[in-house]
């Protein structure tokens, strides 16, 4: 027999039948065979899924939603939430500087805190969940606009946004009547996003009122925690590490809102985010051992 014909031999339908058949045969003598249709899960998924659950119960999770819990619901939560527990953690650092800063320059009751974009949300969820009367507001890229009145170009969109600001208490009459000061507060990096919403605020919404005022949070985050002149490092790193792009986002459920799409304020209000609910019963939770916990009614309708 040629090689010709040798190659043809080996290459011939029924050989490459039979040379299936033995590496599907040795396949199967190495993977162990299922006894059942049944997955068993561990430990770590059962206790995943007893928290979702949980958590499933509420639209977004709150002081209620907190105190509605047993201690066994409260022991799995907060077993199966650790993933979120340093963000909270070190969210709680620096919120409760701040808030007792803010409280000794405008009095426990005398201002309402306001989180512009995603950024400040993080020490906005400390502040709610000490009492603090605390308004989010949903608006991102700000600063990508090609100058500091480009937003004109879109306020044929700005009625949702408008109705938005109504339902939170911010429009121009309920802020005129109010005996509070209105502190919105960004994080800043180069300064346009919170120039521009300055600008949107007070020449499209209305809100160029003296109890108004805008501000850097960046700035107001070292300063409270500061015992010198100097910042200390954990406000540094906290800056850094959640507020530099967004990243306490993920935790916190504010979304991103783009300039461009602010006509869907109502989208943001679909609450259904598993790492933000984490994220407010670690907080909770910690405030609650802490004795400091404490809910606001004027925070009801708060994103």
């Amino acid at each position: 027999m040629n090689i010709q014909n040798l190659s043809a031999t080996f290459n011939s339908p029924f050989i490459n039948k039979l040379r299936k058949s033995v590496l599907l045969s040795q396949c199967e003598r190495r993977l162990p065979s299922l006894q059942s249709d049944s997955v068993e899960l561990s430990n770590d998924a059962k206790l995943q899924l007893q928290a979702n659950r949980i958590y499933s119960r509420s639209k977004k999770f709150t002081i209620d939603d907190y105190k509605s819990l047993t201690k066994l619901e409260k022991s799995i939560l907060r077993e199966a939430s650790k993933y979120s527990k340093n963000a909270a953690q070190e969210s709680l650092k620096v919120g409760l500087k701040v808030k007792e800063h803010l409280d000794k320059r405008y009095g426990e009751n005398g201002y309402v805190f306001g989180c512009i974009g995603t950024s400040p949300a993080g020490i906005a969820r400390v502040l709610e969940f000490t009492g603090v009367e605390t308004k989010y507001l949903p608006i991102s890229r700000l600063n990508w606009l090609k100058n500091v009145d480009a937003w004109k170009e879109h306020t044929d969109k700005f009625s949702n946004y408008e109705e938005f600001l109504k339902e939170q208490g911010l429009s121009k009459e309920q802020v005129s009547a109010s005996d509070k000061e209105y502190l919105f507060y960004d994080y800043v990096q180069q300064g346009m996003s919170l120039i521009v919403f300055e600008k949107m605020m007070k020449e499209y919404f209305g809100l160029d009122l003296p109890n108004v005022g805008f501000h850097n949070l960046n700035f107001l985050c070292y300063s409270s925690c500061a015992k010198n002149v100097e910042p200390p490092q954990y406000a540094i790193d906290y800056v850094d590490k959640y507020m530099d792009g967004s990243v306490i986002g993920q935790f916190s459920g504010v979304s991103h809102l783009d300039i461009n799409e602010i006509d869907k304020i109502e989208e943001c209000k679909q609450y259904e985010n598993l790492k933000a609910k984490m994220f407010n019963f670690n907080l909770i939770d910690m405030l609650s051992k802490q004795g400091l916990l404490k809910e606001n009614p004027l925070n009801a309708k708060s994103l």
